[in-house]
């Protein structure tokens, strides 16, 4: 019965520990993402700061296009989507980040032929 007792105990302490080393994962994940992040200052969703299903259950519904020009409408030329995403809707912007167009996609696969 002892053995019963004790084990029961270190049981209940393990079950507190790994409770509390969750909850101050899950803190530390929302802080981080919320205020620490490079991308923090962005403007965006609440809920696109933490994770990505903000977006799923738009697409799921059907009017994620109307949701994100909505959101470009209030936010500007650049918002925050996911905790580490962003969605630019500024051409030259877009063409600094992804290149020219397909003059220098082209130069790149020049270079990494055989």
């Amino acid at each position: 019965m002892f053995l019963i007792s004790t084990s029961r105990s270190h049981l209940d302490t393990l079950a507190t520990y790994f409770f509390l080393l969750s909850f101050v994962i899950v803190i530390f994940y929302v802080v981080y993402y919320r205020y620490l992040s490079p991308l923090a200052k962005i403007p965006g969703p609440f809920t696109a700061t933490l994770s990505r299903t903000w977006l799923l259950w738009h697409s799921w519904k059907g009017d994620m296009h109307r949701t994100m020009i909505d959101l470009h409408k209030k936010h500007g030329k650049l918002i925050r989507t996911g905790p580490n995403e962003l969605s630019v809707a500024d051409l030259a912007a877009i063409k600094r980040i992804y290149g020219k167009g397909h003059h220098s996609l082209g130069q790149h696969s020049s270079q990494m032929k055989p």
